[in-house]
């Protein structure tokens, strides 16, 4: 997503857009990097939910909405459950029957603690009385991979990370958080048609700056973003990862966003009592 953006982008601004990958904290090593940066417009994050519920989830996190200014938002993308080929289970029920034959043996994968996997996750085992043993990796990419050998045996993980290893028959996907189901992979269920409406949520995917970047610098980028989320390109790669273009009217808009979603989080945080430092 940050590459495709980051290419209109370029083409709209005349100057090169270079993404660089800060894994690690459930994003707050990147975090962090920009909220130091310059705030000039020339340092932004791919900002995602993580980002909100970090701040429910450590008792120190490593900074404050109020270092950051909302620039636009870009898409919203669902979670998709995945359980790796070696576990004998073909649906959710199936899930749920074994973790409760065998609590605390299954091992749910994410991509670090606090991250909106491990918070899906949590909230599922939460609701449906089962206990799983967290393992947080450093991203969600390692983490897929480690469904996949059978190192770990599930994860809640956003569809762009493991769409294409459900595709290829390396990862059994068994529910979708999506209001509705997808047209990239239509035989998947939602949470609600399987009973658990309360899973439904989408991952949303925005641009924040450095606190106190210029208003003008602002409203230019959430312009240029918006006429991005129009292009071929965008709504191609997109629909490809089971995203939805997702254009805020103003900046103020994903503001008010982050802050409701924080709030929202922080009550799942209370309820699953996840902390991290």
């Amino acid at each position: 997503m940050a590459r495709v953006i980051g290419a209109e982008l370029t083409k709209s601004l005349g100057q090169s857009v270079v993404v660089e990958n800060k894994p690690g904290a459930a994003g707050m090593v990147a975090t962090a990097y920009v909220a130091g940066a310059a705030p000039d417009g020339y340092t932004l994050m791919l900002a995602d939910v993580p980002f909100a519920a970090n701040l429910a989830v450590y008792p120190k996190p490593s900074y404050r909405l109020e270092d950051f200014a909302a620039v636009a938002t870009i898409a919203t993308v669902p979670a998709i459950v995945v359980v790796g080929p070696q576990l004998p289970v073909a649906t959710l029920a199936d899930l749920v029957e074994l973790s409760k034959k065998r609590p605390g043996e299954l091992n749910m994968a994410s991509g670090g603690t606090g991250g909106v996997a491990h918070l899906q996750g949590a909230q599922f085992a939460h609701v449906t009385g089962i206990e799983w043993a967290h393992i947080p990796y450093r991203g969600m990419g390692p983490a897929a991979l480690d469904v996949i050998g059978g190192r770990a045996d599930l994860m809640f993980a956003s569809a762009p990370t493991v769409v294409s290893y459900v595709k290829e028959g390396r990862l059994k996907a068994l529910a979708v958080t999506a209001s509705k189901r997808s047209a990239v992979l239509p035989d998947i269920p939602t949470f609600a048609e399987l009973g658990y409406p309360q899973l439904t949520a989408d991952n949303w995917f925005g641009l924040v700056a450095p606190a106190k970047t210029p208003p003008e610098i602002i409203g230019k980028l959430h312009d240029k973003v918006n006429a991005a989320l129009a292009s071929p390109a965008v709504q191609e790669m997109l629909a490809a990862q089971m995203g939805t273009p997702f254009p805020s009217v103003t900046a103020a808009d994903f503001q008010a966003l982050i802050a409701r979603d924080t709030q929202k989080w922080v009550r799942v945080v209370q309820a699953t009592h996840i902390t991290a430092n």
